[in-house]
């Protein structure tokens, strides 16, 4: 067995043992839940008022949001694990056949990016049919649960439980040590254990990870003759003398683009059919004396990073704040971008803003039934014609591409086929989204200091195409994305003299649209630096608008659930989160809750956006 075959063994013996580990890791979540939720039954009381009401709906919507949290990092951790598994049987061949340390590194490059890739498309959703991301699966899991947790608490208080009785009901259908079946739960209850949707979601995902990261990388190897499918060793013991289509695929050898996908649950691994080594060998010894292979050069420079950043317009629920270390800062350039923004004349500015939204007036954007047409129509007016515009299947509602430079060089326009919002918000999307694309060809400090470029960018973006819908005279109110942002960043801008007339976020809109038009370069550490130095804590800013928020919760969560459609069934769950939130606010503690967070931030947005930003 030469040393090829020997990691392959070693990367197939190292998956079980991650598999084995990751049951186990997710027994002891479910266990851990179980526990802190019958824990927490036991101390309810045993009347039956409205308080006990929401005391349960707290209860269910903690053990979710602990079982979310937990089972998404388990996971995630895993099927990382998974593909740097298979990840490394491409390094060792890369090991066997390179000619030199030069081309080892390079190929190093190339598989390190194959692979990191994969990972990113199965955790973003673009990996399944339905788009649906790991969270969103793991969301619907949770919510799953927690709603089950609910009918099985409701039926037992209906019979007269008492909190004693009805924890020792819900013990035996959350605890995973418990195999036996409560016969008072509900029909067909008794069928699904509450831990088993995610367990299996976890067996797939590092499953399919481990597989597409080998699919990847063997379309890039020109020395790959396609991909065998091996049944895995307990593949006959757990069919129980019974077959499926694994035992079809068994032994036949698919092209890399051809390959199945593996049914759920399934155990099944592929191995690469590899050309002769030595054959291998003397190929890539023949390239670097000088022969040609394109396809070897290929491989060799696909390891190289032409695009980097993508700015979105997220979905709500998965927006992550970007967490790359910072390695470099720009310099303070004293507020050169500031003065550059004052300097034009109000006239000029506003006059450009006039005959470009009279020009986008002209397109009545209502009307249209094609998303592309209107994002070309969109760019062509903003002389972006040189912009590829396209629709189709992605997490976030939108995207501008960007690749690496000092300036923003915009090489992709994207919207959501799958958006499922009604048409004034993907309106709304497609302004935002072309707020981006305006500043291509500037300067821009993205690349210095991400995480601060996106808190400035992506405010004014999303108070842009606020601007823009209402110009166009869109009366829907439009729930704001980025709340976290605005929350965040509107007051502190509107301490500053250029923004302190902007009421509404429109208001902040029309100022970005301005600048934007007028050449002014998103060079934001200036102006992120000015926003520091205004005091401003939204824990204590928020509460002044708590009594109304309080007054209109049903209308304002209504309003919040328009942008987000796909989670309108855990409405009860959200106003109940968003009261618990604004009372840890009003009682000076952190929100550590992450949904309570996510509804607290953008119910405070609407209000601001209803009441002003003050």
């Amino acid at each position: 067995m030469n040393e090829y075959k020997k990691r392959i063994q070693q990367a197939r013996n190292q998956f079980i043992k991650l598999n084995f580990d990751q049951e186990k890791e997710l027994f002891k979540v479910y266990n851990d839940a179980g526990n802190r939720l019958i824990d927490k039954i036991l101390q309810m009381t045993d009347s039956r008022t409205k308080n006990h009401e929401i005391e349960r709906y707290k209860i269910i919507a903690q053990y979710k949001t602990e079982l979310y949290n937990n089972l998404n990092t388990t996971i995630e951790k895993n099927i990382k694990k998974s593909s740097d598994i298979q990840k490394g049987v491409q390094l060792s061949f890369v090991d066997i056949i390179s000619p030199d340390k030069v081309t080892n590194e390079a190929l190093t490059r190339t598989i390190n990016k194959v692979s990191n890739d994969a990972v990113k498309q199965l955790i973003a959703g673009n990996y399944y049919k339905d788009g649906k991301t790991l969270s969103q699966r793991l969301w619907n899991i949770t919510g799953d649960n927690g709603n089950k947790i609910d009918d099985i608490i409701k039926d037992n208080i209906a019979k007269g439980a008492n909190v004693k009785e009805l924890a020792k009901e819900l013990d035996k259908y959350v605890n995973p040590k418990n195999r036996i079946t409560a016969k008072s739960f509900k029909a067909g209850m008794d069928s699904n254990k509450i831990s088993y949707q995610a367990q299996r979601l976890a067996r797939t995902s590092i499953t399919h990870a481990q597989t597409e990261t080998l699919i990847q990388n063997a379309k890039k190897n020109p020395f790959c003759k396609g991909l065998k499918w091996n049944l895995s060793a307990s593949h006959f013991a757990r069919m129980h003398g019974k077959s499926d289509i694994c035992d079809d695929y068994n032994g036949r050898v698919f092209k890399p683009e051809d390959l199945p996908l593996q049914h759920p649950n399934c155990l099944c691994y592929m191995t690469e059919v590899i050309e002769d080594f030595d054959k291998c060998i003397e190929t890539m010894r023949d390239w670097k004396k000088g022969n040609k292979n394109p396809d070897i050069d290929e491989w060799i420079n696909a390891g190289e990073d032409k695009t980097s950043l993508k700015v979105t317009t997220p979905n709500v629920m998965q927006t992550k704040i970007d967490k790359d270390n910072l390695e470099q800062k720009v310099s303070n350039e004293s507020d050169k971008n500031i003065e550059q923004s004052t300097s034009n004349s109000s006239i000029i500015k506003e006059n450009k803003l006039s005959q470009v939204v009279n020009k986008f007036k002209d397109l009545n954007v209502t009307e249209y039934d094609n998303r592309k047409k209107l994002g070309r129509d969109i760019l062509d007016i903003l002389d972006l014609n040189d912009i590829p515009v396209s629709v189709k299947k992605i997490q976030a509602h939108g995207y501008c591409a960007v690749s690496n430079g000092n300036n923003s060089n915009i090489t992709e326009y994207v919207l959501n086929s799958a958006d499922v919002r009604s048409d004034n918000y993907k309106i709304k999307t497609a302004f935002h989204e072309a707020y981006h694309a305006k500043a291509k060809g500037m300067e821009s400090d993205y690349f210095y200091v991400k995480k601060e470029w996106l808190q400035i960018e992506e405010t004014f973006a999303e108070s842009s195409c606020h601007y823009m819908v209402k110009q166009l005279g869109i009366d829907e109110e439009i729930s704001p994305s980025y709340s976290e942002k605005l929350v965040e960043m509107l007051p502190r801008l509107k301490q500053l003299d250029k923004f302190k007339d902007c009421v509404s976020i429109a208001d902040f809109g029309k100022i970005a649209w301005e600048d934007r038009l007028n050449g002014v370069a998103p060079k934001w550490a200036p102006l992120y630096d000015e926003c520091m130095k205004v005091k401003h804590d939204w824990k204590k800013y928020s509460i002044q608008y708590f009594d109304y928020i309080s007054d209109n919760l049903d209308e304002l969560v209504d309003v919040m659930l328009n942008n987000m459609p796909q989670y309108r069934e855990y409405k009860k769950n959200m106003i109940i989160d968003c009261k618990y939130a604004m009372d840890s606010l009003r009682n000076g503690h952190n929100v550590n809750d992450q949904n309570e967070a996510m509804v607290v931030k953008n119910i405070i947005a609407i209000a601001m956006n209803r009441l002003g930003v003050k």
